[in-house]
């Protein structure tokens, strides 16, 4: 689907929705107390016990902290890591290379 301006509504308005759902539900679920935050909790718990590996995963991605994920290359297409600030970044997507030649001259001036 090419990007115009009512895929960009539409967009928009699905981030909306989310947000008002993600609220509700935090609301729904603070409403009353503890107690249907514990009862969330013991189902999940329950079902984990049942052998659910997604419960089991959210269990332990909550106490333990999920794993971290390693980032590889192979020999021909190895990962390369690039640090640059905000600016050197949009300055070389607008400027292009431009940037680049720049940064390689010698910004010390020397006196002929």
């Amino acid at each position: 689907m090419p990007f115009t301006s009512e895929t960009a509504r539409a967009a928009g308005s699905k981030r909306k929705r989310a947000r008002i759902i993600t609220h509700t539900l935090i609301a729904k679920l603070i409403e009353g107390g503890d107690v249907k935050l514990e009862a969330l909790c013991d189902k999940l718990i329950e079902r984990a016990l049942d052998g659910d590996t997604k419960a089991i995963r959210e269990i332990l991605d909550r106490v333990e902290g999920k794993a971290p994920q390693t980032i590889v290359g192979d020999e021909e297409n190895p990962v390369i890591v690039e640090h640059r600030t905000a600016r050197e970044f949009i300055a070389r997507r607008i400027l292009g290379a431009a940037v680049e030649d720049r940064s390689r001259e010698d910004p010390v001036q020397h006196d002929g």
